[in-house]
Formats: C-alpha cells, sequence, structure tokens
C-alpha cells in the first residue's frame, strides 16, 4: 500500500466488506465523509483494485523454519503457517472471495515472518518458556476471574419499537406522598430508563408519575402534573437501582408525546442514539452462526396430534448432514422416524431429565442394509438383554451411541424480528415483518424439538466390546430391528440457513465401494456423493493421511454404465475420521483438461435421479422454513456452547451460551459465578497439567472447514472443598490407565461430590455472514462508527467454537454402574431441576 493510502488503512479495511455492494459510492461517502472528495476517489478506486479476483498461490515452504500447512481455497493449494492463514481467513470474511487485497495482505505476514526470523538471527538467543506452541494461557494467571465470561442466550436480543436516546436529566418519581430523585439514563416516546441512589425497593408493575425537572424551564413543561409510567424492570447495580418504565397508556399525554418526538428527533445525533441492545444483538448473532453452523447434532422437530407425537422436519449442516445420512437405508428412505418412534418419544417426555441413549447398528446381507436400534430405557429391563445388544452390536463399524434430548417448543418463536424499530427505514420495516400465515400454518403443530448428538468414539466403545456375548441370546436381538416393509413416515430436511460454504450439494446415496490404498483393498459404503466428491463408510480403518490418493471402485454403480469405467477412480484423501473408518474424498486429477470418469457418471446421475435422492442442501417447499426452524432451535439450545478468542499469540475463552434452569450442567459452570448473565468455565480446562490446554492445542491443529473434534472429560466436582483447586479436578479419557481406573475416578468422585463426564466438541469458527448482520452493523456505524469497528474487531478474532454435551448416566452405565449408583450420583448435586 502507498504511503498516500497508508493514513486511510483502518477506513479501508472497514469498507472491504461492502466493495460489492450497489451502493458502493455512497456508503464511502456517507463513511469517509471528513475526508476530502478527492482523497475518497481514490479510496474508492484502491478498494475496487483490492476486491479483483486473484489466481495467485502463496507458498511459504521455501522460507526455512516456516511451519507450514497446506490450505486450500477456491481449488488453489496455498502453503501457509497458521498466523497467515489467520490472516488470508479474516481477509475473506471481508472481501467474500480471493482478491488481490486478500494476497497483498497475506505476503505483507510473509514479509513480517521474513523480518522477524531475520530479527531473532541478529539479537541475542533466549530459549521461549513456551517452546514451539504458538498459542499458550498464562500459566502465572491463577486468578479465578479469568474463567468468568459473559453468558449469551441467542433469542434474548430485545425488539424495539421506537428508537431510544441516551440522554441525562433530572427527574422525580412520585408515588403517594413518597417522591424519589432520580436521573434518565436514555429515553424513547413511550418509555424511560432511570438510576436513582435510594432505600426504595423498586417492584415490576409499580406505578409512578414522573416529573421531567430538568426540562420544565427551557421546554415550559407541566410543572404540576407529571406523566404516569409503570415499571417493566429492575436491577440493583452496587448502590444504584436500575429501573426500565414503559408508558401507562390509560393516561395519554398528546402534547408531551409529540414534544418528546420532536426532541429525540432532534438531538438524537447530538447525544447519540441508545444503541445497547443492537450492539447486543449483533454480538448475539455472531455467537448464533459460530456455533449453529458447526455443531454435530441433529435438530429434529416433533408433532403432536392429541397424545401421539411423531417427527417431521430435521435441520441439517455441513457437520451433522454424515449423521443424518447414517439413517438412510438401502432404498435411500431416511429412518429416523424408525429410530424416534412414537413409543420411543414418549418414554423419553415421560422421563424425568427428558433424556435417553439411543445404541444402534446396522449390516448387510443379500445387498440390503438392515437397521437395529434400542434405547437404554428398553435394555435396562432385562441384563442380559442390554449385555447382549452390546456386546454384538459394538463389534460393528456401524455401532452408534446417540445422546437423545428432548424440550417443548413453542410455533411462534420462529419470528425473530431485529432490534430496530420499524421507524428506521422501509428496509427495516420488512425486515422485521411477521412470519406468512401460510409458514405459521405448517409450523402449529410443532410441540417439541429433540436433540440427537452422535458421541460414539473408538476408546470409550472398548468398554461394551468387553461384554460377554452369549449366542443363545442372540434371538432377541429381532426385537429391536427395523422393518422392511414399514410404511416409513416421511421427514422434511431443511439447511441451517446461513452460507453455504461448499461449492456443490451432495446427495444421500449409499453403494458398495472397494478403496483401495498401499495394495491393501478397503470395503466400504458411500454415504452421500457429489460430482467432485464423496464420503465413505468403510469396515476396516484405513491407514492413510490427508493428501493420500487412493484408487475407488464402485462395483454396483458399474452396472448402470457400460460407457463409463467405475473402477481403479483415483481421489485425493481431504478428511479422515477419529476412528479412521469414515473418509471424505475428492476427484484427483493431474490434469483438468482430461475429465474424471467418476464426474461425468455422478454429474449425469445426479442430474437423471434429484428427484429420487435427497440433497443435504435445503430446498424449501415453504418459503422461510429452514429460517424458522433455526429461530425455534436457537430460542430453545439444549447443550453448552463456548467461545475461545485470540489475542495476540494468545488463546482465551470468551463467552458461552447460558444453559437452561434445569440443564444438568447449569451448577458446574455456574459455580463461583456470582454476577447476573456470567458463567464460570473453570470445568473445561480443570485437567491436570498440559492437558488443560487441550481445548487450544486441539483448535490449533484444526484446518478451516474440518469437522468438529470430539474428546471425552471426566470431572470431579466437590463445591465445598477446602481447598479451592480441589473444587474440579479433569481428566481426558486418554489420561487414565484403563477402565480400572475411570471406574476408580467415579466412585472417588461421587464419595466427595459428583460426577461428570461431558463429550467437548472442537471446532473452528468461519465467518458469519454479513447479510444478517448488514443492517444493525450499518445502523451501529452511523451512531457509532468505533464501536461497530471495536465489535468487527472483537468477532473476528473468534477462532473457535465448541459444544459441551453431558454425558454423565451414559459413562457410568457403560463401566458397569447400576441405576441406583446413577439415581445417587444425580441427588449427590441438591441444586439439580429436574425438567418441567
Amino acid at each position: 500500500m502507498s504511503q498516500e493510502l497508508e493514513q486511510f488503512k483502518d477506513i479501508i479495511e472497514q469498507l472491504k466488506p461492502v466493495v460489492y455492494e450497489p451502493d458502493f459510492n455512497q456508503i464511502v461517502d456517507d463513511t469517509a465523509k471528513a475526508i476530502p472528495r478527492p482523497h475518497r476517489h481514490i479510496l474508492k478506486l484502491e478498494l475496487r483494485r483490492q476486491a479483483r479476483p486473484c489466481k495467485k498461490a502463496v507458498d511459504m515452504r521455501k522460507i526455512e523454519g516456516a511451519d507450514c500447512q497446506p490450505f486450500e481455497n477456491d481449488k488453489i493449494i496455498h502453503y501457509l503457517t497458521d498466523a497467515a492463514q489467520d490472516v488470508f481467513e479474516r481477509q475473506i470474511r471481508a472481501f467474500g472471495q480471493y482478491t488481490v487485497g486478500v494476497y497483498e495482505a497475506v505476503m505483507e505476514e510473509v514479509a513480517r515472518f521474513e523480518q522477524n526470523k531475520l530479527n531473532k538471527l541478529l539479537s541475542p538467543q533466549t530459549d521461549s518458556v513456551f517452546g514451539a506452541t504458538e498459542y499458550y494461557v498464562e500459566e502465572d494467571d491463577d486468578s479465578p476471574d479469568k474463567y468468568l465470561v459473559p453468558a449469551f442466550q441467542f433469542s434474548k436480543s430485545a425488539h424495539r419499537s421506537e428508537e431510544r436516546m441516551n440522554f441525562t436529566v433530572r427527574v422525580e418519581l412520585q408515588t403517594g406522598p413518597k417522591t424519589i430523585k432520580a436521573n434518565t439514563m436514555d429515553m424513547s416516546v413511550n418509555g424511560v430508563k432511570i438510576k436513582a441512589v435510594t432505600e426504595h425497593e423498586f417492584s415490576v408493575g409499580e406505578q409512578f408519575a414522573i416529573f421531567f425537572r430538568g426540562l420544565e424551564v427551557e421546554f415550559a413543561l407541566d410543572r404540576k402534573n407529571g406523566i404516569r409510567y409503570e415499571v417493566v424492570k429492575t436491577e440493583k447495580i452496587a448502590h444504584e437501582h436500575h429501573v426500565a418504565l414503559k408508558r401507562d397508556i390509560r393516561a395519554p399525554d398528546i402534547q408531551f408525546d409529540e414534544f418528546l418526538r420532536r426532541f429525540i428527533q432532534g438531538n438524537k445525533r447530538r447525544y447519540k442514539v441508545n444503541i445497547d441492545n443492537t450492539l447486543h444483538a449483533i454480538r448475539s448473532k455472531s455467537y448464533e452462526q459460530y456455533y449453529v453452523p458447526y455443531f454435530s447434532s441433529i435438530p429434529i422437530f416433533i408433532e403432536s396430534e392429541g397424545a401421539q407425537m411423531q417427527c417431521r422436519y430435521v435441520l441439517t449442516n455441513d457437520n451433522n448432514k454424515d449423521h443424518v445420512f447414517y439413517w438412510v437405508d438401502d432404498s435411500n428412505q431416511l429412518l429416523l422416524s424408525q429410530a424416534l418412534t412414537p413409543k420411543r418419544l414418549k418414554d423419553i417426555y415421560n422421563s424425568p431429565l427428558k433424556e435417553a441413549y439411543l445404541y444402534s447398528f446396522n449390516h448387510y446381507e443379500s445387498g440390503q442394509v438392515f437397521f437395529y436400534s434400542a434405547t437404554h430405557i428398553e435394555l435396562r429391563q432385562k441384563k442380559a438383554m442390554q449385555d447382549v445388544f452390546f456386546a454384538f452390536g459394538s463389534k460393528k463399524a456401524s455401532w452408534r451411541v446417540f445422546k437423545i434430548q428432548m424440550s417443548s417448543v413453542k410455533p411462534e418463536q420462529c419470528y425473530r424480528p431485529l432490534s430496530l424499530p420499524d421507524s428506521v427505514g422501509e428496509s427495516v420495516k420488512e425486515q422485521n415483518s411477521p412470519p406468512a400465515p401460510r409458514l405459521m400454518s405448517a409450523l402449529n403443530k410443532i410441540s417439541h424439538v429433540v436433540l440427537l448428538t452422535n458421541v460414539t468414539d473408538s476408546l470409550s466403545n472398548q468398554a461394551y466390546q468387553r461384554r460377554q456375548l452369549v449366542d443363545k441370546h442372540l434371538p432377541v436381538l429381532k426385537n429391536f430391528a427395523h422393518d422392511k416393509n414399514e410404511d416409513i413416515n416421511p421427514v422434511a430436511l431443511y439447511r441451517f440457513k446461513y452460507q453455504n460454504l461448499r461449492a456443490e450439494s451432495r446427495y444421500q446415496l449409499r453403494s458398495k465401494v472397494i478403496v483401495t490404498f498401499n495394495e491393501r483393498e478397503l470395503e466400504g459404503v458411500t454415504e452421500d456423493v457429489s460430482p467432485s466428491g464423496l464420503s465413505i463408510e468403510l469396515k476396516q480403518t484405513f491407514e492413510g493421511v490427508n493428501f493420500s490418493v487412493v484408487e475407488v471402485a464402485f462395483p454396483e454403480l458399474q452396472r448402470m454404465t457400460k460407457q463409463i469405467p467405475l473402477k481403479e477412480l483415483p481421489y485425493e484423501v481431504r478428511n479422515i475420521s477419529k476412528d479412521k473408518t469414515i473418509i471424505n474424498l475428492k476427484i484427483f486429477q493431474e490434469s483438468e483438461k482430461i475429465p474424471h470418469p467418476a464426474h461425468i457418471f455422478f454429474t449425469e446421475l445426479l442430474k437423471n435421479n434429484k428427484n429420487k435422492l435427497k440433497s443435504d442442501t435445503e430446498h424449501e417447499g415453504i418459503p422461510g422454513m429452514g429460517e424458522a426452524l433455526r429461530n425455534i432451535y436457537c430460542s430453545n439450545v439444549l447443550n453448552i456452547g463456548y467461545y475461545i478468542i485470540k489475542e495476540g499469540a494468545t488463546m482465551l475463552p470468551h463467552a458461552m451460551t447460558e444453559p437452561s434452569s434445569h440443564h444438568r450442567l447449569k451448577n458446574l459452570f455456574s459455580f463461583g459465578a456470582d454476577q447476573e448473565n456470567t458463567l464460570n468455565c473453570k470445568a473445561l480446562f480443570s485437567a491436570t497439567g498440559d492437558y488443560s490446554r487441550r481445548v487450544f492445542d486441539l483448535l490449533k491443529e484444526l484446518k478451516s472447514k474440518a469437522p468438529p473434534v470430539m474428546e471425552e472429560m471426566f470431572i470431579a466436582f466437590e463445591p465445598d472443598a477446602i481447598k479451592e483447586e480441589d473444587t474440579l479436578r479433569g481428566q481426558y479419557m486418554d489420561q487414565f490407565r484403563d477402565d480400572h481406573a475411570r471406574r476408580a475416578f467415579i466412585v472417588e468422585a461421587m464419595s466427595v461430590g459428583v460426577f461428570y463426564a461431558v463429550k467437548v466438541f472442537v471446532s473452528r469458527t468461519g465467518r458469519p455472514d454479513q447479510d444478517i448482520l448488514r443492517t444493525e452493523l450499518g445502523y451501529v456505524s452511523v451512531y457509532a462508527a468505533h464501536k461497530a469497528k471495536e465489535l468487527e474487531e472483537e468477532l473476528w478474532n473468534i477462532c473457535g467454537a465448541g459444544d459441551i454435551v453431558d454425558i454423565t448416566d451414559e459413562v457410568m452405565r457403560r463401566y458397569g454402574f447400576t441405576d441406583q449408583h446413577i439415581e445417587q450420583n444425580q441427588k449427590q448435586d441438591k441444586h439439580i431441576l429436574l425438567a418441567e
């Protein structure tokens, strides 16, 4: 960047996201109105130059000491350090694609890296106390406050029917003979927020006459008759009462209304519009986008007809689709409604915590796939039945353990207006429009959401595999077989309505494949396919690494064509599951001029069979359904999300989602967090030694767009411990010597307090959808540009997010504890509130 433009660097960064907007020129003029017109013209030219598409690859492998990893974007593979990749991703978020500006910003980081390397050579060497780890949390920071983070609820952003102005003026509140002196904090035509130092205890519903003493002389207000208000919210901060009041509609004052309307309109730029709720809404929506599109759980929406419950809609994203497609049979039917039968749904609804565990497996025979599933409620009726199901099923590659959680919902939760009032503009008014009657009609029977989370992993699976298989009990498995002849209740798939970062849709298709790698043949079945790639579930483990090239044969699909050879087709491995049984592949081409046979075949196959195959992208039969279901789920989040932010070279816990009052982990993460809307995430970092940084280390290893990784953690919670360091003790599964050590930990934890087990999911965050944020962010920029910039910086520095799923009861059952032990552990926590 030239010296002339260097002085405008900050404003260039601010304007990058709007460079492709139709009203780009007007936005620049409004944002940079303090800059002389000739310089504004130069700014526009520079932004347009930086927005030109770029095809150059950045390769840092030639720089000595650069720890590079391959990083693909839009079919171009770059080799970057973690820091350079962060710059790349941030600039991509700004421009929305790979451009000249992205390339130049990355090259600046490359130059910085080389300069730092040179500086180290020229300066005395000192050993880093942090070794080669780029990210760390300061070890000498023993303050418990570092784990206290704000708690957010996605659906709690307040919609305002009118603009508020920050304005302080002296007022008096009168109730009967009592007068309370106070000052306003903000005002609107129909409401006011005040602060007062008084012994009076305010209560919701209390009524006052308010006299605006500071305005009476200047604006000739009535000094004898106050304006009637009613308390709607009150909180005490230190020694001050902060009280929100609304106008009493039974005592209108048209003259005062008109005065306030003119006063606010004429002074809102001078005193500033109150944007607190809009800042909260932007932050909340961004956190929502960092969490929901990346989690692995499957939200399933339940319709109720009388006492009968049945599955109706499913929400999918890139990370849960494989778990959805697991339930697709050889006829391409989705069997979720067979797994979650009306009886099972009723059992879960009637259970104290409204949750259950579902165990399942399938096997192939005569070209057909047969599914088996059972809940822990069904299996605990007879131990022999449970043992044979666990012993036989857990040895299958298709063995899965799912946690099921249920919550009641309301169809009207689908409506999420902006935080801004309609009066801001026609665009805002349009976005605040309520849902269409047709959409509400389709949702009116939705009563519950069920969350299905795959908590299977190879290490915990070993405990199930150690169960003794008694052959004479095998016939009982027939009781849990899915009926191949049953009419399947159709379940509609909808996609979370955020940016779809995948270049093409994938379609559910189960077909036999043979994968050849290092002269070893592996049998498997496709889970989903597209012209450019596919996902395969293998019967054996895959021992290759990412970017290995394998050969794939499609024996069943070969019968459909004689013209296109479907064997020995080269594919490149792009992702391998933790248990090494699921691999994602992309077609491998030495030259793009030579078409890949699989690309030709699947393009034609999908073109001719789109009506028969289910896509992982949403086709909305009812406009707005995907967004409506997303809004309902976000009003009823069932697990605890957490966020990691990067400050310089340091990763730190940043925020969490607020669990419901009856959540099993509520007590664990609220212990020591005395302030309202605050949680304590110390339990997440309570493992010993280097394991306390496990989340950060996993995050550092994850690549952009990689699926979340899952770790299992045991936690001993002793709230009455004499020493603070004994309150929480965590251990990850691989820290234990064997199952005996795991059982011993559980027994000891229960003897002094409460035992918890959680699955911790970790994922790298992508970019939030600027379209969803643009209206509110633009509004904030008008009245507080510095706050908009600070907020954007904060949100773009969030580098990781994850999910915390309670699996305490499943773990205890897995290691042989009885239902009585499980109930005893629940009772140990005096504050566990059973679901209403």
